[in-house]
């Protein structure tokens, strides 16, 4: 439908900005060696692209010059039950800033999980106390307040913590 067609759209428009083979190969040949030699503008990326990106010469020549942001939102959204794109409200979308109240204000953003998250699982012919033990535990490690510092390992090469994975500060 025309979801599927504007995304098409959208798509093409994005890899005018990308790594030229940015759909072939492997991930680390294409938008990470692209990204960080400075032959590209944007691209989508895991977390190593931002970790890598923040090593000096000759790893990266981009180190302290590039940044993130937000996946781009769209003011419309598939209606699911209509199957058409229909004009966010507050009622369908996030809205944000003053001026919530109006549409112009109201975009369709979709999540981005980057690869290599972390995900955990308890069979359920495991006793009560176990399951429970170990739901227990999971939240417990993927807590704000705990997994930015606990879980998530510090892949940059022994430098200090310095937080360029953006995802993984608001989960």
């Amino acid at each position: 439908g025309e979801a599927f067609v504007e995304k098409i759209r959208f798509t093409e428009e994005q890899f005018a900005y990308g790594a030229d083979n940015e759909m072939e190969g492997c991930f680390d040949s294409t938008n990470i060696a692209k990204m960080n030699s400075g032959q590209c503008a944007m691209t989508y990326g895991w977390g190593d692209s931002f970790t890598e990106g923040a090593k000096g010469p000759p790893t990266s020549f981009v180190s302290g010059l590039i940044g993130t942001a937000q996946t781009p939102g769209s003011p419309v959204y598939l209606d699911r039950l209509s199957q058409k794109l229909a004009q966010c409200t507050g009622a369908t979308c996030s809205c944000k800033g003053d001026d919530a109240a109006s549409t112009n204000a109201c975009l369709n953003v979709a999540p981005y999980t980057a690869f290599t998250g972390w995900s955990g699982a308890v069979s359920s012919f495991s006793s009560k106390y176990r399951q429970d033990d170990t739901t227990d535990f999971f939240a417990y490690a993927s807590s704000p307040e705990v997994s930015l510092f606990d879980t998530i390992p510090n892949i940059t090469g022994g430098a200090p913590f310095i937080s360029v994975d953006p995802f993984r500060v608001s989960h």
